[in-house]
């Protein structure tokens, strides 16, 4: 980020990370008209615009999709969704602790769920440590069963499919 340090005085610094982002990694656009952060004309958007920029384009080299949510002036939620054939993974569901239990993380996973639904996505998988019960029954309520058992004893995989559903009750 030489470019940004060394920017001309006329230009703002928002302005040069959009541009060297836009330039190296052409994710910036996206992330203006998509995902309405604007460094370009908002410095004090700089440190979101990075990030989200970092993971577009770490989802967008790795078949994922990373969705980052900010109405405070500073990152509140992500997820990330890495996206298979005909199925996806549910990882990094993140919400700051000033605003858990006001139904963010509900509102994450089915973000998530209405993803995978348009794009004729039926499964969505995701990995729990096993300790985290309260977390096992979050995703519970949310409709996913534990469905196969990690190789490392620490974790157990979860599944909303219903097919897993349906065999795992009899």
């Amino acid at each position: 980020m030489e470019t940004v340090k060394n920017k001309p005085s006329n230009i703002r610094y928002g302005q040069c990370v959009f541009n060297f982002i836009d330039e190296n990694f052409h994710v910036a656009r996206q992330i203006q008209m998509e995902d309405n952060i604007d460094c370009f004309y908002d410095d004090t958007k700089v440190p979101l615009f990075i990030m989200n920029a970092w993971y577009r384009y770490n989802g967008n080299n790795n078949f994922s999709r990373t969705r980052l949510y900010s109405e405070h002036g500073h990152i509140d939620a992500f997820y990330t969704l890495k996206l298979h054939d005909n199925s996806a993974t549910l990882s990094n569901l993140w919400v700051d602790k000033k605003y858990r239990k006001n139904g963010e993380g509900k509102q994450l996973v089915d973000m998530a769920k209405e993803y995978c639904h348009n794009h004729n996505i039926s499964t969505i998988s995701l990995r729990v440590l096993k300790k985290c019960q309260w977390l096992r029954i979050f995703y519970k309520n949310m409709g996913f069963v534990e469905s196969i058992i990690d190789k490392n004893p620490h974790f157990i995989w979860m599944t909303n499919a219903p097919m897993v559903t349906h065999l795992l009750k009899k």
